[in-house]
């Protein structure tokens, strides 16, 4: 089990920080996305990012509080 605390979460768009974005609203939460980067913050280039095949089983999303 992976908890996500929202509240901890950064708002990026494109690879870069959006320090004036309002604070997440969880009640408007409808859909999640995972994804692998080869970028960091502020579009700094990821040194864990190895380009090729990725696969990440995922057995169950669920909410808690």
């Amino acid at each position: 089990s992976i908890p996500i605390p929202f509240s901890q979460l950064t708002p990026v768009f494109r690879a870069k920080r959006q320090p004036q974005a309002p604070p997440l609203d969880c009640t408007r939460i409808c859909s999640l996305q995972l994804m692998l980067s080869k970028f960091e913050y502020d579009q700094a280039l990821n040194p864990h990012f190895t380009p090729g095949p990725f696969c990440l089983e995922i057995h169950t999303v669920a909410a808690y509080r």
